[in-house]
């Protein structure tokens, strides 16, 4: 069982395993396959190797609201350029390690079957090859960063933190009393990462600002994940009806958790970029804290995440079990929040 069919005939364990009770007709929801052109329009098939054009500054101050802070105004304006070129490192960082270390890891169990839910053929097909996109975001990221290290000269002198959002989802994780929901909850993180990554890669590409090289990279990566996109909505979608209802309660009541781990402005990291960069201690404090106020991550978190909420109050006004409270408070953004 549990994907290795035919190693262990005869296991006890056969007659409980949950995957042995699960029709496989009865969950397939009319899977529709984004990928049915992803052997010609896949990046990692199509797309050339991006080089850095000659932009002295890299990406756009406009994705960078603490160059737009008074005090930095005041005192630091020359030093934009400097700081605005180490977002795009921690970017090109947050990127490989993401894809590296969270999505593949959940990806791959999805595409072996390790999960105790069952798939359409098509859409396990469809999980091997989003495998092989995040490794070549993750390659392309990180080749990319490289020749920006060679561009300004960084090598060996400036080491980026673990990313916040492994920090928050490995705290979220440690604490859960099983490996199944452990699982269980890198699956809906990735979910949730691969949902909003999308609409962040449009966005970031758009501006005037970003260099000629970073733009076709984020282009690539953005023609790839809307198709991850489409895929982790309907696997979603599909998976719902088979996951036990503690666990449904645990994802839905820790959803502003989950997305929070993702969204939330990752201070340790920022702050170590703006002292590199020349700034004093106390206004790197100051600038981050009076520019991602509470009530402008909150609004941030809600406009991003409304897809997901969406999609999530459908399914859980569809589940039996669910307090009514809890559906109502996956509609209007007002979870339990128990990780920063």
């Amino acid at each position: 069982m549990c994907g290795l069919a035919g190693f262990f005939v005869g296991c006890e364990l056969a007659e409980s395993c949950k995957k042995s009770a699960i029709s496989c007709e009865s969950i397939k929801r009319n899977y529709a396959s984004p990928f049915r052109n992803w052997d010609s329009r896949a990046s990692v098939r199509s797309a050339p190797q991006r080089q850095l054009g000659d932009s002295e500054t890299l990406f756009p101050s406009e994705l960078v609201p603490i160059t737009n802070h008074p005090l930095f105004g005041r005192k630091y304006e020359h030093l934009r350029s400097v700081i605005c070129n180490l977002e795009l490192l921690r970017f090109l960082d947050f990127t490989t390690k993401l894809e590296m270390v969270v999505v593949n890891d959940a990806t791959a169990k999805v595409a072996l079957g390790l999960f105790p839910f069952v798939l359409d053929d098509e859409a396990q097909l469809d999980a091997h090859r989003i495998y092989v996109d995040e490794a070549y975001h993750s390659l392309f990221s990180f080749q990319m960063a490289q020749n920006v290290r060679i561009r300004l000269g960084l090598n060996n002198c400036f080491e980026l933190p673990q990313p916040a959002f492994l920090r928050r989802t490995n705290a979220l994780v440690s604490g859960l009393d099983s490996q199944l929901r452990r699982e269980y909850a890198k699956l809906f993180f990735v979910i949730i990462s691969e949902m909003l990554i999308t609409s962040t890669l449009n966005e970031a590409r758009s501006y005037s600002g970003v260099d000629e090289g970073i733009r076709k990279l984020m282009s690539d990566h953005s023609s790839d994940e809307y198709r991850h996109h489409i895929f982790y909505r309907q696997l979603l979608e599909q998976i719902w009806p088979q996951i036990d209802i503690d666990t449904k309660e645990f994802f839905l009541s820790n959803l502003e958790s989950f997305t929070a781990a993702y969204l939330r402005p990752d201070k340790k990291s920022l702050v170590k970029e703006m002292l590199f960069a020349g700034l004093q201690r106390d206004d790197a404090e100051q600038i981050f804290d009076e520019t991602y106020v509470p009530d402008v991550v909150r609004s941030y978190d809600l406009a991003c995440t409304q897809e997901i909420r969406t999609v999530l109050a459908d399914l859980a006004h569809n589940t039996d079990g669910l307090s009514r409270e809890l559906v109502l408070g996956i509609s209007t953004g007002h979870t339990e929040n128990i990780s920063n």
